[in-house]
């Protein structure tokens, strides 16, 4: 799937993709990781958010129309936000990790000839599924958006 973020195209093994939903902010948690941009209340469920721009060493206004792309991990789910999401294609995968990129997985050849770096979401995320950790203190972010029972 591909996918922007700050100029740049990306792209991310569909297989990992669970959700694309609206862009929503993320309400930042005490003590995570600098990369990861807070949590958001996706369902019910508190993700974990690491901003695709930010990774990338990017920066600018956030675009109407940005998402967030729900991804799995073994150790659980990140929403990672992106600027844009394009199509699913179909890729010839190039071996070898790029130099210089450590974000990346590798690259694709698309149709055409033209290539596209291919996240590594594992790298891209940096443990930032276990960095709410705390989900105590992730969960805490949200309490004020419980109704809370009318006094007596």
């Amino acid at each position: 799937m591909l996918l922007e973020a700050g100029g740049s195209e990306w792209a991310l093994p569909v297989a990992l993709v669970r959700e694309i939903a609206p862009h929503a902010p993320a309400r930042p948690v005490p003590d995570a990781p600098g990369h990861v941009a807070g949590v958001v209340n996706l369902h019910g469920r508190i993700l974990p958010v690491v901003d695709l721009r930010d990774r990338a060493g990017e920066s600018g206004v956030r675009p109407a129309g940005a998402a967030l792309v729900v991804a799995a991990l073994p150790e659980g789910l990140v929403a990672v936000a992106v600027d844009a999401v394009g199509d699913v294609v179909v890729a010839s995968p190039r071996r070898g990790r790029p130099r210089g990129l450590p974000l990346a997985e590798g690259v694709a050849r698309l149709h055409g000839g033209r290539e596209v770096v291919v996240l590594d979401l594992a790298r891209l995320a940096g443990g930032a599924v276990a960095a709410p950790a705390a989900p105590a203190r992730a969960q805490k972010v949200f309490q004020n958006d419980r109704p809370r029972p009318p006094a007596r």
